[in-house]
Protein backbone atom coordinates (compact mmCIF):
# COMPACT_ATOMS: atom_id res chain seq x y z
CA UNK A 1 0.00 0.00 0.00
CA UNK A 2 1.19 3.60 -1.13
CA UNK A 3 1.81 5.47 1.98
CA UNK A 4 -0.38 8.39 0.61
CA UNK A 5 -3.45 6.14 -0.03
CA UNK A 6 -5.91 6.65 2.38
CA UNK A 7 -7.21 3.85 4.95
CA UNK A 8 -10.04 3.01 7.19
CA UNK A 9 -9.78 1.93 10.92
CA UNK A 10 -12.18 0.42 13.20
CA UNK A 11 -11.28 0.59 17.24
CA UNK A 12 -11.88 -1.96 19.68
CA UNK A 13 -9.94 -0.40 22.87
CA UNK A 14 -10.01 0.57 26.32
CA UNK A 15 -10.45 4.13 26.53
CA UNK A 16 -7.30 5.64 28.59
CA UNK A 17 -4.97 3.73 26.17
CA UNK A 18 -6.09 4.88 23.20
CA UNK A 19 -7.24 8.45 23.66
CA UNK A 20 -4.33 10.24 22.06
CA UNK A 21 -4.53 7.80 19.03
CA UNK A 22 -8.74 8.22 18.47
CA UNK A 23 -8.32 11.87 18.25
CA UNK A 24 -5.85 11.93 16.23
CA UNK A 25 -7.20 8.84 13.53
CA UNK A 26 -10.55 11.17 13.66
CA UNK A 27 -9.28 14.04 13.12
CA UNK A 28 -7.48 12.78 10.31
CA UNK A 29 -10.42 11.39 8.92
CA UNK A 30 -9.52 7.64 9.36
CA UNK A 31 -11.20 6.50 12.46
CA UNK A 32 -14.45 4.58 11.42
CA UNK A 33 -15.72 3.06 14.51
CA UNK A 34 -14.76 3.02 18.03
CA UNK A 35 -16.03 0.84 20.12
CA UNK A 36 -15.60 1.29 24.07
CA UNK A 37 -17.06 1.66 27.09
CA UNK A 38 -18.40 5.01 28.38
CA UNK A 39 -17.59 7.96 26.50
CA UNK A 40 -18.34 11.53 29.07
CA UNK A 41 -18.67 14.44 27.47
CA UNK A 42 -16.39 17.60 28.59
CA UNK A 43 -19.44 19.44 28.21
CA UNK A 44 -21.20 16.98 30.13
CA UNK A 45 -22.94 16.96 33.81
CA UNK A 46 -21.85 13.68 34.94
CA UNK A 47 -17.75 15.41 34.84
CA UNK A 48 -19.07 16.47 38.02
CA UNK A 49 -19.47 13.39 39.38
CA UNK A 50 -16.47 11.83 38.00
CA UNK A 51 -13.62 14.40 38.55
CA UNK A 52 -10.65 12.65 37.46
CA UNK A 53 -11.97 10.50 34.93
CA UNK A 54 -9.92 9.51 32.19
CA UNK A 55 -13.40 9.22 30.30
CA UNK A 56 -13.76 12.87 29.71
CA UNK A 57 -13.05 13.48 26.82
CA UNK A 58 -13.88 16.44 24.25
CA UNK A 59 -17.69 15.80 22.45
CA UNK A 60 -16.52 15.29 19.12
CA UNK A 61 -14.61 11.92 20.35
CA UNK A 62 -17.86 10.91 22.75
CA UNK A 63 -20.02 11.06 19.12
CA UNK A 64 -18.22 8.31 17.31
CA UNK A 65 -20.21 5.34 16.96
CA UNK A 66 -18.99 2.62 19.55
CA UNK A 67 -19.78 4.51 22.89
CA UNK A 68 -21.17 1.67 25.04
CA UNK A 69 -22.99 2.46 27.99
CA UNK A 70 -24.95 -1.27 28.88
CA UNK A 71 -21.71 -3.23 29.34
CA UNK A 72 -21.04 -1.03 32.50
CA UNK A 73 -24.36 -0.43 33.70
CA UNK A 74 -24.85 -4.31 33.78
CA UNK A 75 -21.52 -5.03 35.47
CA UNK A 76 -22.09 -2.17 37.80
CA UNK A 77 -25.66 -3.49 39.18
CA UNK A 78 -24.33 -7.14 38.92
CA UNK A 79 -21.41 -5.76 41.22
CA UNK A 80 -23.77 -4.01 43.72
CA UNK A 81 -25.76 -7.07 44.30
CA UNK A 82 -22.09 -8.98 44.74
CA UNK A 83 -21.99 -11.02 41.39
CA UNK A 84 -18.00 -11.35 40.94
CA UNK A 85 -17.79 -11.88 37.66
CA UNK A 86 -19.45 -8.26 36.96
CA UNK A 87 -16.45 -7.80 35.18
CA UNK A 88 -16.75 -10.76 32.74
CA UNK A 89 -19.93 -10.02 31.99
CA UNK A 90 -18.95 -6.14 31.20
CA UNK A 91 -16.51 -6.98 28.83
CA UNK A 92 -18.31 -10.05 26.68
CA UNK A 93 -21.20 -7.65 26.15
CA UNK A 94 -18.44 -4.82 24.76
CA UNK A 95 -17.24 -8.38 22.67
CA UNK A 96 -20.82 -8.57 21.02
CA UNK A 97 -22.43 -5.66 20.97
CA UNK A 98 -18.69 -4.68 18.34
CA UNK A 99 -18.95 -7.60 16.65
CA UNK A 100 -23.20 -7.17 15.53
CA UNK A 101 -22.48 -3.32 14.71
CA UNK A 102 -19.24 -3.97 12.90
CA UNK A 103 -18.99 -1.01 10.16
CA UNK A 104 -18.39 -2.16 6.28
CA UNK A 105 -15.61 0.12 5.14
CA UNK A 106 -12.65 -0.38 7.30
CA UNK A 107 -9.43 -1.70 6.29
CA UNK A 108 -7.78 -2.18 9.54
CA UNK A 109 -8.90 -3.58 12.99
CA UNK A 110 -6.95 -2.12 15.94
CA UNK A 111 -8.07 -4.47 18.82
CA UNK A 112 -7.15 -4.55 22.69
CA UNK A 113 -7.89 -6.40 25.45
CA UNK A 114 -9.92 -9.93 25.77
CA UNK A 115 -12.91 -7.69 23.88
CA UNK A 116 -11.87 -8.51 20.31
CA UNK A 117 -11.36 -11.63 19.69
CA UNK A 118 -14.94 -12.11 17.56
CA UNK A 119 -14.07 -8.99 15.78
CA UNK A 120 -10.83 -10.10 14.91
CA UNK A 121 -12.30 -13.47 13.45
CA UNK A 122 -14.73 -11.35 11.09
CA UNK A 123 -12.00 -8.82 10.38
CA UNK A 124 -10.06 -11.57 8.85
CA UNK A 125 -12.65 -13.43 7.44
CA UNK A 126 -13.70 -10.13 5.43
CA UNK A 127 -9.73 -10.01 4.67
CA UNK A 128 -8.86 -6.85 6.71
CA UNK A 129 -6.18 -6.78 8.84
CA UNK A 130 -6.51 -7.28 12.49
CA UNK A 131 -3.68 -5.26 14.62
CA UNK A 132 -3.94 -6.57 18.01
CA UNK A 133 -2.39 -3.94 21.16
CA UNK A 134 -0.47 -5.61 24.03
CA UNK A 135 -0.08 -2.35 26.46
CA UNK A 136 1.28 -5.59 29.84
CA UNK A 137 2.01 -8.70 30.38
CA UNK A 138 0.09 -11.91 29.81
CA UNK A 139 -0.96 -13.73 32.52
CA UNK A 140 1.36 -16.05 32.67
CA UNK A 141 4.10 -13.99 32.92
CA UNK A 142 2.22 -11.92 35.17
CA UNK A 143 1.73 -15.14 37.44
CA UNK A 144 5.89 -15.34 37.46
CA UNK A 145 6.94 -11.63 38.03
CA UNK A 146 4.06 -11.52 41.07
CA UNK A 147 3.34 -15.19 42.48
CA UNK A 148 6.38 -14.14 45.42
CA UNK A 149 5.42 -11.03 46.51
CA UNK A 150 2.09 -12.04 46.94
CA UNK A 151 3.12 -15.22 48.38
CA UNK A 152 4.96 -12.75 51.41
CA UNK A 153 2.05 -10.68 51.91
CA UNK A 154 -0.30 -13.67 52.03
CA UNK A 155 -2.59 -12.78 49.67
CA UNK A 156 -4.02 -14.08 46.88
CA UNK A 157 -2.49 -13.53 43.56
CA UNK A 158 -5.27 -12.25 40.92
CA UNK A 159 -4.01 -12.01 37.08
CA UNK A 160 -7.44 -11.27 36.10
CA UNK A 161 -10.27 -14.00 35.05
CA UNK A 162 -9.22 -16.84 33.30
CA UNK A 163 -11.47 -17.02 30.71
CA UNK A 164 -10.46 -13.25 29.65
CA UNK A 165 -6.94 -13.96 30.09
CA UNK A 166 -7.47 -17.07 27.70
CA UNK A 167 -8.97 -14.67 25.33
CA UNK A 168 -5.86 -12.36 25.33
CA UNK A 169 -3.74 -15.43 24.04
CA UNK A 170 -6.13 -16.24 21.03
CA UNK A 171 -6.83 -12.61 19.82
CA UNK A 172 -2.47 -12.23 19.68
CA UNK A 173 -2.40 -15.65 17.83
CA UNK A 174 -4.84 -15.01 15.09
CA UNK A 175 -3.88 -11.29 14.98
CA UNK A 176 -1.92 -10.29 11.59
CA UNK A 177 0.63 -8.07 13.59
CA UNK A 178 0.70 -7.73 17.09
CA UNK A 179 1.89 -3.75 18.84
CA UNK A 180 3.61 -3.39 22.04
CA UNK A 181 4.64 -0.51 24.05
CA UNK A 182 7.74 -1.96 24.90
CA UNK A 183 11.28 -4.13 23.40
CA UNK A 184 10.90 -5.83 27.03
CA UNK A 185 7.51 -7.01 26.65
CA UNK A 186 8.10 -8.01 22.96
CA UNK A 187 11.27 -9.88 24.15
CA UNK A 188 8.56 -11.58 26.98
CA UNK A 189 6.03 -12.56 23.93
CA UNK A 190 8.34 -14.21 22.38
CA UNK A 191 10.05 -15.97 24.71
CA UNK A 192 5.48 -17.42 24.90
CA UNK A 193 6.10 -18.44 21.38
CA UNK A 194 4.71 -15.30 19.33
CA UNK A 195 6.21 -15.04 16.31
CA UNK A 196 8.42 -11.87 16.80
CA UNK A 197 8.41 -10.90 12.71
CA UNK A 198 4.65 -9.63 13.41
CA UNK A 199 5.59 -7.61 16.43
CA UNK A 200 6.01 -4.09 16.77
CA UNK A 201 7.05 -1.88 19.27
CA UNK A 202 6.10 1.76 19.73
CA UNK A 203 6.99 4.57 21.95
CA UNK A 204 3.44 5.37 24.26
CA UNK A 205 2.54 8.70 25.81
CA UNK A 206 0.60 11.09 27.32
CA UNK A 207 -1.08 14.44 26.67
CA UNK A 208 0.47 15.71 30.26
CA UNK A 209 3.98 14.40 29.01
CA UNK A 210 3.90 17.46 26.50
CA UNK A 211 2.64 20.20 28.97
CA UNK A 212 5.43 19.06 31.66
CA UNK A 213 7.90 19.77 28.77
CA UNK A 214 7.68 23.39 29.27
CA UNK A 215 7.50 23.38 32.99
CA UNK A 216 9.87 25.01 35.07
CA UNK A 217 11.69 23.24 37.54
CA UNK A 218 11.30 24.26 41.37
CA UNK A 219 14.48 22.95 43.02
CA UNK A 220 14.75 22.64 47.36
CA UNK A 221 18.36 22.20 47.79
CA UNK A 222 17.64 21.93 51.69
CA UNK A 223 14.81 19.30 50.79
CA UNK A 224 14.88 16.48 48.61
CA UNK A 225 11.08 15.36 46.95
CA UNK A 226 10.16 12.05 45.54
CA UNK A 227 7.45 11.63 44.13
CA UNK A 228 5.52 7.91 43.20
CA UNK A 229 2.34 8.27 40.75
CA UNK A 230 0.81 4.83 40.40
CA UNK A 231 -1.64 2.47 41.98
CA UNK A 232 -1.35 1.79 45.00
CA UNK A 233 -0.30 -1.39 45.57
CA UNK A 234 2.18 -4.23 46.23
CA UNK A 235 2.66 -4.69 42.30
CA UNK A 236 4.24 -1.57 41.62
CA UNK A 237 6.52 -1.66 44.80
CA UNK A 238 5.44 1.02 46.78
CA UNK A 239 6.19 -0.85 49.69
CA UNK A 240 9.64 -0.54 48.73
CA UNK A 241 9.96 2.93 48.04
CA UNK A 242 7.86 3.64 51.62
CA UNK A 243 10.85 1.29 53.69
CA UNK A 244 13.73 3.77 51.29
CA UNK A 245 11.89 7.04 52.57
CA UNK A 246 11.52 5.83 56.44
CA UNK A 247 15.50 4.72 56.09
CA UNK A 248 16.36 7.71 54.95
CA UNK A 249 14.46 9.69 57.62
CA UNK A 250 16.54 7.25 60.33
CA UNK A 251 19.58 8.28 58.60
CA UNK A 252 19.05 12.05 59.20
CA UNK A 253 17.96 13.05 55.76
CA UNK A 254 15.75 15.45 54.61
CA UNK A 255 13.11 14.01 52.36
CA UNK A 256 9.66 13.85 51.34
CA UNK A 257 7.93 10.88 49.81
CA UNK A 258 4.57 12.32 47.81
CA UNK A 259 2.15 9.40 46.74
CA UNK A 260 -0.24 9.81 43.87
CA UNK A 261 -2.84 6.96 43.11
CA UNK A 262 -5.68 5.17 43.75
CA UNK A 263 -6.12 2.99 46.49
CA UNK A 264 -5.45 -1.17 45.86
CA UNK A 265 -3.96 -1.96 48.98
CA UNK A 266 -4.59 0.39 51.58
CA UNK A 267 -2.43 -1.40 54.20
CA UNK A 268 0.62 0.33 52.85
CA UNK A 269 -0.28 3.14 54.34
CA UNK A 270 -0.18 1.76 57.81
CA UNK A 271 2.91 3.47 59.89
CA UNK A 272 3.51 6.18 57.73
CA UNK A 273 2.58 9.08 59.76
CA UNK A 274 5.73 10.20 61.00
CA UNK A 275 8.22 9.79 58.02
CA UNK A 276 7.45 12.68 55.84
CA UNK A 277 5.20 10.08 54.00
CA UNK A 278 2.29 12.19 52.26
CA UNK A 279 -0.80 10.36 49.98
CA UNK A 280 -2.59 12.36 47.92
CA UNK A 281 -5.07 10.02 46.42
CA UNK A 282 -5.93 10.86 42.38
CA UNK A 283 -5.98 14.61 41.37
CA UNK A 284 -6.25 16.86 38.57
CA UNK A 285 -3.51 17.45 36.47
CA UNK A 286 -2.65 21.34 37.53
CA UNK A 287 -1.69 19.64 41.19
CA UNK A 288 -0.01 16.56 39.20
CA UNK A 289 2.18 19.09 37.33
CA UNK A 290 2.95 21.28 40.33
CA UNK A 291 4.60 18.77 42.00
CA UNK A 292 6.01 17.17 39.26
CA UNK A 293 7.80 20.44 38.85
CA UNK A 294 9.33 20.88 42.46
CA UNK A 295 10.28 16.73 42.69
CA UNK A 296 13.60 15.95 42.46
CA UNK A 297 13.28 12.03 41.60
CA UNK A 298 10.48 9.65 40.36
CA UNK A 299 10.66 5.94 41.78
CA UNK A 300 8.33 3.28 40.17
CA UNK A 301 9.79 -0.11 41.43
CA UNK A 302 7.09 -2.04 39.34
CA UNK A 303 7.33 -6.07 39.23
CA UNK A 304 5.02 -5.58 35.65
CA UNK A 305 4.19 -3.05 33.40
CA UNK A 306 3.97 -2.89 29.80
CA UNK A 307 5.60 1.04 29.66
CA UNK A 308 4.17 3.18 32.81
CA UNK A 309 3.37 6.73 31.50
CA UNK A 310 4.69 7.80 33.88
CA UNK A 311 8.11 7.37 33.37
CA UNK A 312 7.32 9.58 30.38
CA UNK A 313 5.72 12.16 32.39
CA UNK A 314 8.95 12.10 34.82
CA UNK A 315 11.22 12.08 31.87
CA UNK A 316 9.16 15.01 30.30
CA UNK A 317 9.13 17.01 33.35
CA UNK A 318 13.34 16.54 33.60
CA UNK A 319 13.03 13.96 36.59
CA UNK A 320 15.57 11.39 36.98
CA UNK A 321 13.70 8.15 37.24
CA UNK A 322 14.80 4.74 39.37
CA UNK A 323 12.71 1.83 37.91
CA UNK A 324 13.04 -1.68 37.16
CA UNK A 325 13.73 -3.95 34.03
CA UNK A 326 10.24 -5.12 34.74
CA UNK A 327 8.96 -1.41 33.78
CA UNK A 328 9.96 -1.52 30.37
CA UNK A 329 10.31 2.21 30.38
CA UNK A 330 12.94 4.39 28.57
CA UNK A 331 15.48 4.71 31.36
CA UNK A 332 18.66 4.29 30.95
CA UNK A 333 20.99 2.89 33.62
CA UNK A 334 23.77 5.44 35.58
CA UNK A 335 22.43 7.85 32.37
CA UNK A 336 19.24 9.27 33.59
CA UNK A 337 18.35 6.86 36.44
CA UNK A 338 19.20 4.10 37.34
CA UNK A 339 17.65 -0.07 36.82
CA UNK A 340 17.33 -2.04 39.82
CA UNK A 341 15.32 -5.07 40.64
CA UNK A 342 11.98 -4.60 42.17
CA UNK A 343 12.81 -5.96 45.47
CA UNK A 344 16.01 -4.30 46.11
CA UNK A 345 15.56 -1.94 48.57
CA UNK A 346 19.18 -1.84 49.08
CA UNK A 347 20.49 -0.54 46.03
CA UNK A 348 17.40 1.75 45.70
CA UNK A 349 18.52 3.61 48.96
CA UNK A 350 22.17 3.88 47.66
CA UNK A 351 21.02 5.17 44.37
CA UNK A 352 18.75 7.60 46.21
CA UNK A 353 21.75 8.92 48.60
CA UNK A 354 23.84 9.40 45.91
CA UNK A 355 21.23 11.64 44.21
CA UNK A 356 20.65 13.37 47.23
CA UNK A 357 24.32 14.29 48.27
CA UNK A 358 25.24 14.86 44.29
CA UNK A 359 22.29 17.33 43.27
CA UNK A 360 23.98 18.15 40.33
CA UNK A 361 24.22 14.44 39.34
CA UNK A 362 20.46 14.93 40.01
CA UNK A 363 19.84 17.94 37.83
CA UNK A 364 22.25 16.62 35.10
CA UNK A 365 20.09 13.25 34.83
CA UNK A 366 17.16 15.07 35.18
CA UNK A 367 18.09 17.12 31.99
CA UNK A 368 19.35 14.03 30.00
CA UNK A 369 15.66 12.36 30.54
CA UNK A 370 14.02 15.45 28.71
CA UNK A 371 16.67 14.73 26.15
CA UNK A 372 15.52 11.30 25.55
CA UNK A 373 12.18 11.90 25.83
CA UNK A 374 12.30 14.62 22.94
CA UNK A 375 14.75 11.99 21.12
CA UNK A 376 11.88 8.93 21.68
CA UNK A 377 9.15 11.02 20.19
CA UNK A 378 10.48 13.19 17.86
CA UNK A 379 8.20 10.96 16.21
CA UNK A 380 4.58 11.12 18.03
CA UNK A 381 3.20 8.48 19.40
CA UNK A 382 -0.01 8.43 16.62
CA UNK A 383 2.39 8.68 13.65
CA UNK A 384 4.14 5.42 15.28
CA UNK A 385 1.24 3.42 15.43
CA UNK A 386 -0.17 5.21 11.67
CA UNK A 387 3.16 3.87 10.68
CA UNK A 388 2.97 0.45 11.72
CA UNK A 389 -0.29 0.42 10.07
CA UNK A 390 1.05 1.12 6.72
CA UNK A 391 3.50 -1.24 7.12
CA UNK A 392 1.39 -4.15 7.70
CA UNK A 393 -1.45 -2.90 5.16
CA UNK A 394 1.92 -3.21 2.52
CA UNK A 395 2.47 -6.85 3.45
CA UNK A 396 -0.96 -7.24 1.49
Amino acid sequence: MKKNKKFKVWMVTRIDQCIILAKYLNDKGILVRWDSFIRLKKSGFLRFFFPYSKRILDDKLTKISGNHYLPEIISRTLNFFKFKKNILASDMILAKLARYNAPDNFDILHGQGPYSLESGVLAKKMGKKFIYEISGQMQKTRQRQLGPIYKKYKLNLDTGINYLQKRRALEAKIADAIIVPSKYLKKELCSMGYDKKKIYTYNHDSNLSKELLTIKKVTNKKKFIIVFVGEISIAKGLQHVISVQKKLQSLGFISELHIFGRDKHNFLKLDTDTFNIFFHGQVRKNILKKYYSKSDLLILPSYTEGSPLVVFEAMAAALPVITTEESGSLVVHNHNGYICKPNDEKKMLYFVKKLIKERDLCHRMGLISRKIYKKKMRISYQEQIVNIYIKVLSKI
